[in-house]
């Protein structure tokens, strides 16, 4: 169980830095 909370946690984690990356780069490509 904890494991697989620790599996989401980071998927959750990596979904959000790519929110911010995307956040971040977009407006620099235009």
């Amino acid at each position: 169980i904890i494991e697989n909370a620790l599996e989401e946690c980071e998927n959750d984690f990596d979904s959000t830095i790519k929110f911010f990356l995307h956040l971040y780069v977009e407006p620099h490509r235009m």
